[in-house]
């Protein structure tokens, strides 16, 4: 029966794998040589914190300022809120399969957060429409809204998955998610 310490890629005391696995395939831990620079994680963590304003706000303010701002009244309000989610839902997947399918996880961020800053202000002013119909209120809502959520979702996802990019150190990476 083979002991754990005649194990070759058995891991250490402190959490890292044996040298001689490491030495055996030089080219996986090339990179955990290089730690990353403080500047490097807090940039990390500042990268996501307008997602998380802008969650905080739609999750917490969104009804009411539908209602009482908007004055779309108590149903499409409800029914804002409902098909964000139901967008959010369908989006944060195939942002998932896009990204990790085609280009650079920096440029969906980018396109992501675009997509956020142009359609956040537009849910939150008060326009001519916000007084119109309902049906009027639904039609300009719904697509800016999409627009609004397909962002976020590609930012979610863009910014987790640059995690393992920028290093293989689960201790760097568990960090990293404590910042974000």
């Amino acid at each position: 029966m083979e002991s754990k310490t005649d194990t070759s890629h058995q891991l250490q005391s402190n959490g890292s794998l044996s040298k001689t696995y490491k030495e055996s395939t030089p080219l996986l831990f090339d990179q955990e040589r290089r730690q990353l620079k403080v500047l490097q994680k807090i940039a990390y963590g500042v990268g996501h914190v307008y997602n998380d304003i802008c969650a905080a706000v739609w999750f917490s303010y969104a009804l009411i300022y539908f209602q009482l701002v908007a004055e779309t009244g108590p149903i499409l309000a409800g029914t804002m809120l409902f098909i964000g989610q139901t967008i959010d839902a369908f989006a944060t997947p195939l942002a998932g399969y896009l990204i990790g399918l085609c280009g650079t996880k920096k440029m969906w961020h980018f396109i992501g957060s675009v997509c956020v800053t142009v359609t956040f202000p537009l849910i939150f002013s008060t326009w001519k429409i916000t007084h119109q119909t309902i049906w009027a209120q639904a039609m300009y809502y719904s697509p800016v809204i999409t627009i609004f959520q397909t962002g976020w979702a590609i930012v979610q996802i863009a910014h987790l998955s640059l995690m393992p990019e920028m290093t293989p150190l689960v201790s760097e990476r568990a960090e990293l998610t404590a910042l974000r």
